[in-house]
């Protein structure tokens, strides 16, 4: 009995040791293991410059073919605060996930991933290549009156569309049509 109970032990030590280890034996924190297992880095960081915040998504059809009638709707269309240069951090969806889930992976402080209108529609314009076609979709957090949405992005035959819904939709998102998620590049 002594003996089982010993190698319970050294077994549960292996073990609570080891989920503390990322593939390549580094230590990382649970939100870094959470983030590794819903979502993955597929971009270097791009660089979105200063920025206005006049520009809003539904008044952008120079961009967007389509813009979900959601937000004029839901009172989304308003300006939003000057930008200062801003990294932007690229993810891909490796595990079927709702918007929160996506997010908080990220970060608890939804406020920090936050992008104003004017920085979504100047992400659409500079980085076309990240924009999906085929209903596979870009998402992006942003925040009107203390309410957060998703902004999603995808590319038609006929052009960008745009859709919107609230964060605390709780629909699954699969992984396996690879959907991306922007967000400003966090600091450690």
């Amino acid at each position: 009995m002594k003996k089982n109970t010993f190698l319970f032990i050294i077994l549960l030590a292996v073990i609570t040791y080891s989920f503390g280890q990322s593939t390549d034996g580094s230590q990382f924190t649970s939100s870094e293991k959470q983030r590794e297992t819903i979502l993955k880095i597929v971009s270097d960081t791009m660089v979105l410059n200063f920025l206005d915040g006049k520009t809003t998504i539904a008044n952008s059809q120079e961009v967007f073919k389509y813009v979900d009638s959601n937000f004029n709707d839901w009172g989304l269309n308003k300006g939003g605060r000057r930008t200062p240069e801003t990294k932007i951090q690229v993810y891909k969806l490796i595990k079927d996930a709702s918007f929160k889930q996506m997010f908080n992976s990220i970060s608890s402080d939804l406020d920090r991933l936050c992008l104003t209108q004017h920085q979504i529609v100047e992400f659409c314009v500079k980085s076309q290549k990240y924009l999906r076609k085929n209903d596979l979709a870009i998402f992006f957090l942003f925040k009107v009156d203390s309410k957060y949405y998703i902004a999603k992005v995808g590319a038609g035959s006929s052009g960008l569309g745009m859709s919107v819904f609230t964060f605390e939709a709780d629909a699954a998102w699969f992984s396996n049509y690879p959907h991306r998620v922007a967000v400003p590049q966090l600091d450690n």
